[in-house]
């Protein structure tokens, strides 16, 4: 449940010299050595500056740094090293089932949120129109 954060550390340890990559256990987080691997041939000194400029726009292993492993790998650097620098109490949830409400309405709810939160972005409706489609959402479940 902490697999990103656990990255983030990981990929900062390694690239800042705190931890050894020898002694990373791999066999718990299926895609670590996958973004060790290609953190190492996408970002460019200095390591804890994560400036677009930071970040190498190609590399010579065209296997690595795929926009999809550049968005990654930055989302992880970023976002979740945000969250992993600050202290703070995780909440884990209790819960991982579906609820009968789910079961009912969940690809109506699915299909609502992704028509309002389009036509906003498009412009097609104002910004405002989010608090109706919250609205909208509640009479459903």
């Amino acid at each position: 449940m902490d697999e990103i954060e656990y990255t983030y550390r990981m990929l900062k340890g390694v690239m800042d010299g705190s931890i050894d990559e020898a002694e990373i256990d791999f066999s718990a987080h299926k895609n670590l050595m996958m973004d060790l691997e290609a953190y190492k041939a996408l970002k460019d000194e200095p390591y804890d500056r994560f400036d677009v400029d930071t970040w190498k726009q190609n590399t010579e292993d065209e296997t690595k740094g795929s926009f999809n492993e550049r968005i990654r790998l930055y989302g992880i650097m970023v976002g979740a090293g945000a969250i992993a620098e600050t202290d703070y109490d995780p909440v884990y949830s209790l819960f991982h089932g579906q609820t009968e409400g789910m079961k009912d309405a969940w690809d109506k709810l699915q299909e609502l949120e992704e028509e309002t939160y389009a036509r906003i972005i498009l412009g097609q409706i104002p910004l405002d129109s989010f608090d109706e489609f919250v609205e909208k959402w509640y009479e459903e479940v």
